[in-house]
């Protein structure tokens, strides 16, 4: 598994010849056999490609960490070396790596590390900020989605340390609901669900004119707001000082001209009040029943 003739190659400088390396390589890395001790051998030339001349070539080495993750074996060095590089090529001004589908891959292998490294990636949550920031400024549509899919995935990973970092991406979401497609608007959405819900985020106000737009957006992103306002009303915590910024999310569904909004709408308040009255039980059981203690008689009025 360890030949040194693959190991010079992967540090010619000839870009074909690190090419065909990082292929033969790749083909190593699928192999069942083939453990951190191999991958170690390999590791300084194969992370120095990550910085690689050759698009071609840096998309190849985030394929080969990729399938490393997968195979969850945690080499030390990818938190310490690749987290880093990825901050320097995503977030340098201009950015570093030009190529779309380069920064896409980045976030996969992004993504892929903190679904493996999980709680071990606490020293390093200011540069994943820095990184998923930028990507949800980027122009590609796709690495504004998959940075939302990286936030999501923190939200549940980092969980504790979550409400510390979140407050720097809710204006950067606040951004992608300009963009033109809706999945990213839609996503943008399931995102800012995480941030409210599992963050420490409550500022309705800055985000009352790109949510008033989703009232009459299209039927996807409709039903993403409904969603929306459903998770808040179940799961945001202190949500019942917001009540009145909340349930218009749910109400406008109730004479949407989208029959499943409607439905989901009705299905949602449905919930939300057995919530209520449940979460409320002393409060709801004297308004429901009148309680002669609480509401003496001679205070009722029969119409």
């Amino acid at each position: 598994m360890m030949d040194e003739n693959l190991l010079n190659d992967l540090n010619n400088k000839n870009k074909l010849k690190r090419r065909n390396a990082l292929n033969q390589l790749q083909k190593k890395i699928e192999l069942e056999n083939f453990t951190l001790e191999v991958f170690n051998y390999y590791e300084t030339p194969l992370l120095s490609a990550l910085s690689d001349e050759s698009e071609i070539n840096r998309h190849r080495v985030c394929i080969a960490l990729e399938t490393v993750l997968q195979k969850k074996l945690k080499p030390l060095s990818l938190t310490t070396y690749v987290i880093p590089t990825i901050r320097h090529q995503l977030c340098s001004d201009p950015i570093i790596e030009d190529c779309e589908e380069n920064r896409l891959e980045l976030l996969i292998l992004l993504e892929n590390m903190i679904n493996c490294y999980d709680k071990d990636l606490n020293l390093h949550t200011s540069e994943l900020c820095d990184i998923l920031c930028s990507g949800l400024k980027d122009s590609y549509p796709e690495v504004v989605l998959k940075s939302c899919d990286c936030i999501i995935m923190l939200s549940t990973v980092l969980r504790t340390k979550f409400p510390m970092i979140c407050n720097p991406f809710l204006k950067c979401v606040i951004r992608c609901f300009r963009k033109y497609r809706y999945k990213v608007r839609v996503k943008a959405l399931n995102t800012l669900e995480c941030l409210f819900t599992c963050g420490n985020i409550c500022e309705f106000e800055e985000l009352g004119e790109v949510l008033s737009k989703c009232f009459v957006d299209i039927p996807q992103v409709r039903m993403a707001l409904l969603s929306f306002g459903h998770s808040l009303c179940i799961r945001m915590p202190d949500r019942y000082s917001y009540w009145f910024k909340i349930l218009p999310f749910i109400l406008f569904g109730l004479r949407d001209n989208d029959e499943e909004i409607r439905k989901n709408s009705l299905e949602f308040w449905q919930e939300i009040g057995k919530r209520y009255e449940t979460e409320n039980e002393i409060k709801t059981s004297a308004s429901l029943h009148s309680d002669p203690e609480i509401f003496p008689e001679e205070e009722f009025v029969v119409c």
